[in-house]
C-alpha cells in the first residue's frame, strides 16, 4: 500500500473515533437532562383543596382567572383536585373530606379553606364564646380526620381575611375574625398544620367582588401563596 493510501486511512479512522467520542459525549447528557426534567415534574405535589369559595371562586370570577386557574398558570403542582364548593361551612368541608373514595397520590398535599362562612352566621346571630367554640372544636375535628385518614400527608390551613364590604366589618365581625385566626393557629400548631396566612395578603378592594369572594386579583394572590408554600 502506498505511503498516500495510508495517510488516507488513518485520517478516516481519525474522524471516525472523534464522531464516537462525539457522540458519547453528548447523548448521556441529553438522557440526563431529560430525565431530570422528567423527575422534576414528578417531585411535584399533587394537591387536593376542600372548603369553600376562598378556593373555589368559580361562580364569583366572571372576567379573568379563578384560584385553580391561576394554579394551573404557576405550574407549581403536578395536578390541583378541587372538592370545595360556595357556602362551605367546617362541617361541610368535613364532608367533603369523607366522601373522597380514591388512593392518595404521590407526593400529596391538603390545602383547606373553611370556616368564613361559620363565622358570617355566627356574627348575624349575634352568637357568643360558645358557639365560636363549637366551630373551632368542629376544625379540630377535621384535621384529626385528615392525619388519620392520609397520615404523614401536609396539610395547609387558610385563615380567614377581612372583606372590605361595610357590612362584614363591623365590630362584631372584626372581633371574632381575630379570636378564630388566633384559634386557628393553636390548632394548626398541635395538629402540625402550617396556616397560610390569606389575610395579610387580601387587603385591596380590588382583590375582592362583591367585597367579600376573592377577585382575579385576588385569587391570583391565594393561587401565588399556596405556590410558595406548599410542599
Amino acid at each position: 500500500m502506498t505511503r498516500a493510501r495510508w495517510v488516507g486511512v488513518l485520517t478516516l479512522a481519525a474522524l471516525v473515533v472523534a464522531a464516537i467520542d462525539w457522540r458519547w459525549q453528548w447523548l448521556p447528557r441529553e438522557g440526563m437532562q431529560s430525565s431530570s426534567s422528567s423527575s422534576s415534574s414528578s417531585d411535584k405535589p399533587v394537591v387536593w383543596m376542600f372548603g369553600d369559595s376562598v378556593l373555589n371562586n368559580r361562580a364569583y370570577v366572571h372576567a379573568g382567572r379563578t384560584v385553580e386557574e391561576w394554579l394551573h398558570v404557576l405550574a407549581a403542582f403536578r395536578e390541583v383536585r378541587m372538592f370545595a364548593e360556595d357556602h362551605a361551612t367546617v362541617e361541610d368541608t368535613a364532608e367533603q373530606v369523607a366522601s373522597v373514595t380514591e388512593r392518595p397520590p404521590r407526593p400529596l398535599a391538603i390545602v383547606v379553606s373553611a370556616g368564613g362562612n361559620d363565622l358570617l352566621r355566627l356574627a348575624h346571630q349575634d352568637a357568643g364564646a360558645p358557639a365560636l367554640s363549637t366551630v373551632q372544636q368542629a376544625w379540630g375535628r377535621l384535621l384529626d380526620e385528615l392525619h388519620r385518614r392520609w397520615p404523614s400527608v401536609p396539610v395547609y390551613a387558610l385563615d380567614v381575611y377581612t372583606p372590605t364590604d361595610p357590612a362584614y366589618r363591623t365590630d362584631r365581625h372584626v372581633a371574632l375574625l381575630r379570636q378564630w385566626n388566633d384559634g386557628l393557629r393553636e390548632l394548626a400548631r398541635k395538629h402540625e398544620a402550617t396556616v397560610v396566612a390569606v389575610s395579610s395578603a387580601l387587603t385591596d378592594p380590588d382583590d375582592f367582588v362583591y367585597g367579600v369572594e376573592p377577585s382575579d386579583a385576588g385569587g391570583q394572590k391565594i393561587a401565588t401563596l399556596l405556590a410558595s408554600m406548599v410542599r
